[in-house]
C-alpha cells in the first residue's frame, strides 16, 4: 500500500513504481479510474476486468518538482461496485550529489553556482512588485559566505547575506519594482561577494510594460494596431569607421492613434528616433543611426524594441543586420 523510494539523488526527474492487486473475490473486477493528490504524479492502471483469482496492476511515475527535498503523495483508485477508494502513498527523500548541483547549477562566480546567467522576470508593470524564487548553490567542499549587493534600484533578494554549506542549495525571494521610465526591456543587477571576494554582476532581465489588466476585452480589441513595413531590415555594408543608417516604416492601420513611449536598441552603437505620437492612418518612419566604429567587425545583429500605450500591441521588437567592413 505504500511505496518508498527512500533517498534518491536529486539529478533524477522521474522515478517509477507499480502496485499489483490481486482479485480475491468471487466475481471480476475492475478499476473505474484512479486520481494523484498531485499533477506531477501520472496514472496507468489495467484497464479490462481481472478475473477472480487473477492480478492487475496500477503504475505510478512521479515527475520530481523543482523544489522539492521530500514527497510523499497519496493516489485514490477506486474500483467497480464500490465508493470507497482504496489508498496508496509513494515517498521519498531527494539528496544533493555533486551531479545534481552541477546540471541544475550550470553558471558560477567562483564556488557560487547559478541557475541561470542572466535570469529572466519575464513581464512586469509599473507600480506593481513581481516576485520568484530564487536559488544560489555551493559549488565547494566548504561552507561559503554570501553577502548580496549592488541592487539596481527596484530590485532586491531576500535575504541578502547568507552562509551556504557545502554541497548545498539555498532557496531565496526575489522581487522585482520597476517604475515608469522604464519600459521596454530592462537589465536589473546584483553583485554577489563570496566569502569577502566581489565577483562579476549577475543580470535579470524584464519586459515592463503598462498594465491594462483593468481593460475588457472589448476595449482592448478597439485600440490602435500597427504594423512594420518589410519583413527584413538591412543597413548593408559599411566600413568601420562610417556611419550607417537605415529608416523603417511604422504604419497604423486603425482609426485609433497611439504613443510610443519608449525605444530602445540592443546594441551600444545604435541609436533610434521615432515619433512619439503615431495619428490615426498615419505612416512614420523609424530613424536608425548606425555608429560602425563601436560595432564588431564582421556580421552584425540586434533588435529595437518600443513600447506603445496600445494594449493591442503594446511592443515590437526589429531585428536588423548587417556587415561592418575593417
Amino acid at each position: 500500500m505504500v511505496y518508498d523510494f527512500g533517498s534518491v539523488p536529486r539529478e533524477n526527474y522521474e522515478l517509477k513504481c507499480d502496485f499489483t492487486f490481486t482479485n480475491n473475490s468471487a466475481s471480476d473486477a475492475a478499476i473505474s479510474y484512479a486520481v494523484a493528490s498531485c499533477s506531477c504524479i501520472s496514472l496507468d492502471w489495467t484497464r479490462s476486468s481481472v478475473a477472480p483469482g487473477q492480478s492487475g496492476t496500477v503504475s505510478v511515475t512521479y515527475f520530481r518538482e523543482r523544489s522539492a527535498d521530500s514527497f510523499e503523495k497519496v493516489i485514490s483508485v477506486f474500483f467497480s461496485g464500490s465508493s470507497k477508494p482504496v489508498l496508496l502513498r509513494v515517498s521519498g527523500v531527494f539528496v544533493e550529489t555533486d551531479a545534481s548541483l552541477l546540471g541544475e547549477f550550470p553558471h558560477r562566480r567562483s564556488a557560487l553556482g547559478l541557475q541561470y546567467d542572466p535570469g529572466d522576470f519575464s513581464t512586469v508593470h509599473p507600480g506593481t512588485p513581481v516576485y520568484q524564487n530564487l536559488w544560489l548553490a555551493n559549488l565547494s567542499s566548504k561552507a561559503i559566505s554570501v553577502d548580496l549587493e549592488d541592487f539596481s534600484e527596484g530590485f532586491q533578494i531576500t535575504p541578502s547575506h547568507l552562509s551556504i554549506a557545502p554541497g548545498s542549495r539555498k532557496e531565496l525571494m526575489g522581487s522585482l519594482a520597476a517604475d515608469s521610465l522604464s519600459f521596454g526591456r530592462r537589465a536589473f543587477s546584483f553583485t554577489p561577494v563570496v566569502d569577502g571576494q566581489r565577483q562579476d554582476p549577475v543580470f535579470y532581465n524584464a519586459l515592463v510594460l503598462p498594465d491594462w489588466s483593468g481593460l475588457s476585452s472589448a476595449e482592448i480589441n478597439s485600440s490602435a494596431y500597427y504594423k512594420i513595413v518589410g519583413e527584413v531590415h538591412h543597413f548593408g555594408v559599411i566600413r568601420q569607421g562610417t556611419p550607417g543608417s537605415l529608416t523603417i516604416p511604422i504604419q497604423n492601420v486603425t482609426d485609433k492613434p497611439f504613443d510610443i513611449l519608449s525605444v530602445q536598441a540592443s546594441s551600444d552603437g545604435v541609436s533610434v528616433v521615432v515619433p512619439s505620437h503615431v495619428s490615426a492612418r498615419q505612416r512614420v518612419d523609424m530613424q536608425v543611426k548606425i555608429d560602425s566604429a563601436v560595432l564588431v567587425p564582421g556580421a552584425n545583429k540586434f533588435t529595437i524594441c518600443f513600447v506603445t500605450d496600445s494594449p493591442l500591441k503594446p511592443f515590437a521588437e526589429i531585428e536588423v543586420q548587417g556587415y561592418v567592413e575593417q
